[in-house]
């Protein structure tokens, strides 16, 4: 049973291109059916994926703003990380302050916006949030030398991404 769903929802999926309106059918179910619709995350950027590869862009982005508004400060961090990889920068820079704003005590905020900094060259400001990164890092072993690596590739003027 199992890969059969995997097989149906990879065929609605935005990524594939294919049966993209009746995909956002689904999607506007997973927000909007009663008892078991849920506005979320996750449910609200599926739409707006869907929506985008529909060409419908303006609706997207206005999805993805409703999105971030109820995003944690990971999800948000990862639409931003997108953002990046698409080369819109201007677009990443806004939802990385928006989300180290909303989450000033976060991790991934700070990561974020030493990220984006660094890809729009701009090294010391980048640099600073880094730091900032390093006293919120807690004990995963991981992050702590992700960030130190960050920190020494901003120190020698290098992109860390």
């Amino acid at each position: 049973m199992q890969e059969k769903q995997t097989t149906y929802v990879t065929r609605l999926s935005p990524r594939q291109n294919v049966n993209l309106e009746e995909g956002a059918k689904w999607a506007e179910s997973a927000i909007s059916e009663t008892y078991i619709g849920e506005k979320s995350f996750g449910t609200l950027s599926l739409k707006s994926k869907f929506l985008d590869k529909m060409g419908k862009a303006d609706e997207a982005s206005n999805l993805m703003k409703q999105a971030v508004a109820l995003g944690t400060a990971n999800e948000v961090h990862g639409y931003g990380r997108q953002l990046m990889q698409a080369k819109k920068l201007d677009a990443a820079l806004e939802i990385f302050k928006l989300n180290e704003t909303k989450n000033p005590t976060e991790y991934a905020p700070k990561v974020g916006m030493a990220r984006i900094l660094s890809a729009m060259g701009k090294y010391k400001e980048a640099l600073k949030f880094a730091k900032l990164a390093q006293t919120l890092v807690g004990s995963n072993a991981q992050e702590k030398s992700n960030i130190e690596t960050i920190i020494k590739k901003l120190m020698e003027g290098k992109d860390v991404n």
